[in-house]
C-alpha cells in the first residue's frame, strides 16, 4: 500500500509539473570558440546579474528581475543551455504578483515565449556574426 501512495504522488507532482519547450539559438554557424563569453555579455546586458556561469556545461542563468506588464508588477529570469546535441537553446520563465485575500500572491511559474524568441534572436546574432 504504501509503495501505492508513492507511485501515485509521482504521478501527481509529474502531471502538475510545469513543461517548458526552449527555444532553440539557431546558428548557421558552429559554434566559436568566443561563443560563452558573446552569451554573458548578451545576459548581462539585458539581466544584468548572472546566478550561474558555467562556461564548462556551456549554461547561463540570470537572477530573477523585476518586469512590469501593464499595471500588473512580475519577475522572469532567464536560462541559455547546450543540450546533448550540442545545440543552443533557452528558457525565460516568469510570473506576476497579484493581490490575494491573505495579501500578495504569486501566480504559476511559465514559459515566456515572446521573451525568448527575443533572446534568442538576439544570441544568434552576437554568436553568429
Amino acid at each position: 500500500m504504501r509503495n501505492l501512495v508513492a507511485v501515485g504522488l509521482v504521478f501527481l507532482c509529474t502531471a502538475c509539473a510545469i513543461s517548458y519547450d526552449p527555444e532553440p539559438v539557431r546558428l548557421s554557424v558552429p559554434l566559436p570558440g568566443n561563443s560563452f563569453d558573446l552569451a554573458l555579455e548578451v545576459f548581462r546586458d539585458r539581466y544584468r546579474k548572472i546566478v550561474e556561469a558555467d562556461r564548462d556545461a556551456f549554461r547561463i542563468q540570470s537572477a530573477w528581475i523585476p518586469v512590469q506588464r501593464g499595471d500588473i508588477p512580475g519577475f522572469r529570469r532567464a536560462s541559455v543551455f547546450r543540450g546533448a546535441d550540442g545545440q543552443l537553446s533557452v528558457i525565460v520563465e516568469i510570473y506576476f504578483v497579484h493581490l490575494g485575500p491573505k495579501g500578495p500572491e504569486n501566480s504559476d511559474v511559465r514559459g515566456d515565449r515572446r521573451a525568448e524568441q527575443e533572446l534568442a534572436g538576439a544570441l544568434e546574432r552576437a554568436i553568429g556574426k
